[in-house]
C-alpha cells in the first residue's frame, strides 16, 4: 500500500481543516492579489473618471457656453454633494438672459437661495434684494434684511450696499441715513461700483452726509465707466439739475437710456420724464407712459405714480382712473410718500367717479410730509389753507409753501404763487411775484407753474396779455399731466380764443378730463353738451353729467340743472 502523508491541519471555528501545500497556497495568493489589484484598480479608473466628468462639468458651469445651464444644474442638484457656486452660477445666468437660460428673474431666485444655503454669500445678497423690492418673489423686508445682513456682516459687499439702501429708504428697518451712508462707503472703497453710486446719491441730496455735489459728480462718472448704469443715471440727473456744473439735457437723456437698457430699470423714470416734458428730447407723452411702464413693472415703486398721472389724466391714451388709482395705491403701499401723495389727490377729487374723502386725503398728505416729502408737505399745505379735510390753518400752511419752495420744490413755489396771486393767508396780493414764483416752477418741471403762467398770460392779470403765449404754456401743461393745465386750456380753447377751428378740441379736452374725474371740467363740458358747442348737441348727457356733477357736491351743477329742468 503507498505510503499516506499527513497533510497539515488548522481549525477553524472548532474544526479542524487539512491546510493546502506550500505551492498551492502560494498560487491562490498570487489569484486573490491579482483579483484585488484588478478590482482596485478598476474602482479608482471610475473614481478618476467621475472626478474627471465632475471637474469638466464645472469648467462648463464656470465658463459659460453651450452646455453650461445643464452643467450647472446637475453640480447645483447633486443629492449627495451638491455644488453651490454652480447653483449662484445657475442663479446668474437667469438674471442676465443666456442663450440657453432667458432672462427669468423668478427663476433665477431659488438658485440663488439654494446658494445662499451653502454660505455664497453673494446668493444671499441677490435673494434679500429681491425679497426687498418684490422682484420675482412676494416681498418679505423682514427676512430681506436678516439676509443682507448675514451678507454684508460676512464682507460682501453687494450685501452692504442692499442694506444700506434699506436704511436709507426705513425699509424693514429704522431710517438711518448716517449709517447708510458709511455701508455705501465700505462698499464702494471696498470697489463695489452700486456703492458708489448710491454714496453719490446721498452727496447729491445730503443724506447722511453733507450735501455736495462735486464729490456726487465723481462717484456718478467714476461708477457709470466702470459700467454701474445706476451710477450713469446719477450723472444723467446731474445734467439735468446741476447748480455748481454744466448742463446737458440732451446727454443726459442718453444717460438715462444707458441706464434703462442696462439693470437700472429705475433710470427708465426718468427717462420717461424727459419724453413727458420734452426736455433734451422730443416730447412724447406715450413713450413717456411705456418708460413709466417698465419702471413701475420691474422697479416699483419707480414710475407708478407718474404712470397713474398720465392714465389718469388721459395724457398717453383714453383716461382710466381706476387704474390709475391702483397705480397710486401700489406706489404708496410699496413706500413711496409720491405715491401716497397721488392718491390722496385722488380721494380729494373723487376721481373717476370714486369715493371722495377729504380726511383721508389729508391723512395721506400728512403720512407724506412725515416721511419729510416735500411734495406731502405741499399738498398737506394746500389742505391747510383751505381747511379741507384739516382744520384750517393758513399761517401753517403758507410756510409749509415757504419752507418747500426755499427747498426749490417746484409745485410748493406754484402754490405759493397762488397764494401771493389772490392774497391768501393775510399775505398781500403780488401778482408779480406770483408769476415770477410760477415761471419758476414751470422751468424746474411742475406743469401747474405752467398751468399758472398761461392763465396768467391769457387773462392780462398782472402781465400783459399774450393770449397765443398762454394757450400754448396751457398745452404744454396739459401735455405733461397737469390737470389744472387741461382743463383751464378745454375753457379758454371752447370759448374761441384760440379760434374757431380750436372750439371742438376745447369740448374734447374738457370730456377728457370730465371723464378723469375733474367736476369742474364736467360743469363746462355739460354746458358745451347743451349748447352744441364744439360737440352734437346733447340735452340727455348735458342732465346726466349735471346729476353726477351735483351729487359730488358742485354747487353750480345743481343751480344748471334746476335751469334746465325748467326750460330756461
Amino acid at each position: 500500500m503507498p505510503a499516506t502523508v499527513d497533510l497539515p491541519r488548522t481549525t477553524y471555528r472548532g474544526y479542524r481543516l487539512p491546510m493546502l501545500p506550500p505551492t498551492r497556497r502560494r498560487n491562490l495568493g498570487i489569484v486573490i492579489g491579482a483579483a484585488v489589484l484588478i478590482a482596485a484598480s478598476v474602482f479608482a479608473v471610475r473614481k478618476y473618471n467621475k472626478a474627471s466628468a465632475e471637474q469638466h462639468r464645472k469648467a462648463l458651469c464656470q465658463g459659460g457656453g453651450t452646455g453650461a445651464a445643464g452643467a450647472c444644474s446637475e453640480l447645483c442638484s447633486d443629492p449627495v454633494k451638491p455644488d453651490y457656486k454652480a447653483c449662484f452660477k445657475l442663479g446668474q445666468m437667469y438674471s442676465d438672459g443666456t442663450a440657453e437660460t432667458p432672462k427669468d428673474d423668478a427663476k433665477a431666485l431659488p438658485f440663488y437661495s439654494r446658494s445662499c444655503d451653502g454660505n455664497e454669500l453673494e446668493g444671499c445678497a441677490r435673494y434679500g434684494r429681491a425679497l426687498l423690492n418684490g422682484t420675482g418673489v412676494a416681498r418679505d423686508e423682514t427676512k430681506a434684511l436678516q439676509l443682507l445682513k448675514r451678507a454684508c456682516d460676512g464682507s460682501n459687499m453687494l450685501g452692504c450696499v442692499g442694506l444700506g439702501f434699506a436704511m436709507m429708504r426705513g425699509r424693514g428697518v429704522d431710517k438711518d441715513p448716517k449709517k447708510a451712508a458709511e455701508l455705501f462707503q465700505r462698499a464702494c472703497s471696498a470697489g463695489q461700483q452700486r456703492g458708489c453710486a448710491e454714496l453719490g446719491v446721498a452727496n447729491w441730496n445730503g443724506l447722511g452726509v453733507a450735501k455736495d455735489e462735486n464729490k456726487a459728480r465723481e462717484l456718478f462718472k467714476s461708477s457709470c465707466d466702470a459700467g454701474e448704469t445706476r451710477g450713469c443715471a446719477g450723472l444723467g440727473v446731474l445734467l439735468l439739475q446741476s447748480k455748481d456744473g454744466p448742463k446737458d439735457p440732451k446727454a443726459a437723456v442718453e444717460l438715462f437710456r444707458k441706464a434703462c437698457d442696462g439693470d437700472a430699470k429705475e433710470a427708465c423714470a426718468f427717462l420717461g420724464t424727459t419724453y413727458l416734458t420734452g426736455v433734451g428730447v422730443e416730447q412724447d407723452a406715450k413713450k413717456a407712459a411705456e418708460y413709466y411702464k417698465i419702471a413701475c413693472d420691474q422697479s416699483a415703486p419707480a414710475g407708478c405714480a407718474e404712470l397713474g398721472e398720465l392714465t389718469a389724466t388721459g395724457g398717453a391714451g383714453a383716461p382710466d382712473p381706476k387704474k390709475a388709482i391702483e397705480l397710486f395705491q401700489r406706489a404708496c403701499d410699496w413706500g413711496l410718500p409720491d405715491g401716497c401723495v397721488a392718491l390722496g389727490r385722488a380721494y380729494l377729487m373723487g376721481l373717476g367717479g370714486g369715493a371722495k374723502d377729504d380726511r383721508l386725503a389729508a391723512d395721506l398728505f400728512k403720512k407724506a410730509c412725515d416721511q419729510e416729502s416735500l411734495a406731502g408737505c405741499t399738498q398737506l399745505a394746500t389742505v391747510e389753507l383751505e381747511g379741507v379735510g384739516v382744520e384750517k390753518n393758513e399761517k401753517q400752511g403758507l410756510q409749509r409753501l415757504k419752507d418747500a419752495c426755499a427747498k426749490e420744490h417746484a409745485p410748493a413755489c406754484t402754490g405759493l404763487g397762488t397764494a401771493l396771486e389772490h392774497g391768501m393767508a393775510g399775505e398781500p396780493q403780488d401778482l408779480d411775484r406770483a408769476l415770477s414764483l410760477y415761471r419758476q416752477a414751470c422751468d424746474a418741471g411742475d406743469p401747474n407753474g405752467c398751468a399758472g403762467e398761461g392763465a396768467m398770460l391769457v387773462s392780462g392779470r398782472g402781465v400783459k396779455k399774450d393770449i397765443k403765449g398762454g394757450i400754448a404754456r396751457l398745452d404744454t401743461a396739459c401735455k405733461a399731466g397737469s390737470a389744472q393745465g387741461c382743463s383751464i386750456l378745454g375753457t379758454v380753447l371752447i370759448m374761441g380764443l384760440g379760434g374757431k377751428d380750436q372750439v371742438e378740441r376745447g369740448a374734447q379736452v374738457l370730456g377728457a378730463m370730465c371723464q378723469a374725474g375733474d367736476p369742474a371740467s364736467c360743469l363746462k363740458f355739460a354746458a358745451a353738451l347743451a349748447d352744441g358747442r364744439g360737440v352734437k348737441k346733447d340735452l340727455d348727457k348735458a342732465r346726466e353729467l349735471l346729476e353726477q356733477t351735483c351729487a359730488a357736491g358742485v354747487q353750480p351743477a345743481c343751480e344748471m340743472k334746476k335751469q334746465m329742468s325748467a326750460g330756461k
